[in-house]
């Protein structure tokens, strides 16, 4: 390397202090933040819109705005919306430039959002809702994630459940099956620290698993099914234990529900009246619950 003369000028790079350029940024809330020099730039009420061709945001004064009619107006929630919709990374920060008394924002391409621990509903609020969304979190608890120890799955399931809560927008869709959907997820992934499925890592695929002749199951029965194939090879399981608690009848009425047949259907075959056999489903059902409740149990190491 050719070494640097003692009287060759250097011109030096000042470091771009960031701070210092127009910018905004904008949460998936609706929540839009602006930086301290664009704040001392808009001064008043502010017109908010968004060009139609492609994601840069507009601001201006409201008396400017009345003269372009063609910015439009939006609220933020729904200005959140529409970027999702077109595929834009919430949160984004956007840079800004005037242009003739208006302010264009386009995405910083290489900002990325602060790592923050995730927010957390806390309080009167938090406990409300745990005591009315209790049954939802016993019923995932129950379905799935069979290996872990029940205390450890419900501590998961109640902190899940919290930044959930916090978390969730209208947008998500419905409360309930957006709570079970994050539940099912977060103890499925705990759930292999405590899983032990050495026992099926040199079986066949196509070996049958439950010793039944009448009904053979095999890991080949699974594979289609579900997103992880362990977990219905631990519900197979213990839906076999469970059948051996049972009667032959009850077995019989057992199977033919987890294939779908109508109650009617049911009691025309096995000639037990409706009532009936409505009263005996109801009381297996509270034998499951209480099957699979006593497995988690005695599955903590």
């Amino acid at each position: 390397m050719k070494p640097i003369a003692n009287n060759e000028a250097i011109e030096w790079f000042a470091a771009e202090n960031g701070r210092s350029v127009p910018q905004a940024t904008l949460q998936a809330s609706g929540r839009l933040c602006f930086g301290k020099v664009l704040k001392d730039e808009l001064r008043g009420p502010l017109r908010i819109g968004l060009l139609e061709k492609e994601p840069v945001l507009v601001l201006c004064s409201a008396e400017e705005g009345s003269r372009m009619n063609s910015l439009g107006h939006m609220r933020m929630r729904k200005l959140a919306a529409t970027l999702l919709q077109r595929k834009v990374t919430l949160p984004a920060r956007f840079l800004f430039q005037q242009e003739g008394g208006v302010w264009y924002g386009r995405i910083d391409p290489i900002w990325t959002p602060p790592r923050r621990r995730p927010r957390r509903l806390r309080g009167e609020k938090a406990a409300r809702l745990l005591d009315m969304y209790s049954y939802l979190i016993e019923s995932v608890i129950t379905q799935y994630a069979k290996s872990t120890p029940l205390e450890d799955k419900r501590s998961l399931a109640t902190e899940e459940f919290l930044v959930a809560a916090a978390e969730y927008l209208p947008t998500c869709g419905d409360f309930s099956e957006y709570m079970r959907a994050r539940l099912r997820e977060r103890l499925r992934r705990e759930n292999h620290a405590y899983s032990d499925h050495s026992q099926f890592v040199r079986r066949s695929l196509d070996a049958d698993m439950t010793g039944q002749a009448s009904d053979p199951f095999t890991l080949y029965d699974c594979l289609a099914q579900t997103e992880d194939p362990l977990d219905a090879v631990d519900e197979r399981e213990m839906r076999e234990a469970f059948l051996r608690t049972l009667q032959p009848v009850e077995q019989k009425l057992c199977r033919m529900l987890s294939d779908g047949y109508r109650v009617e259907e049911i009691s025309r075959r096995l000639q037990i009246p409706k009532d009936t056999l409505q009263t005996r489903c109801a009381r297996l059902g509270r034998q499951w619950s209480a099957f699979t409740q006593q497995e988690s149990v005695q599955r903590q190491p």
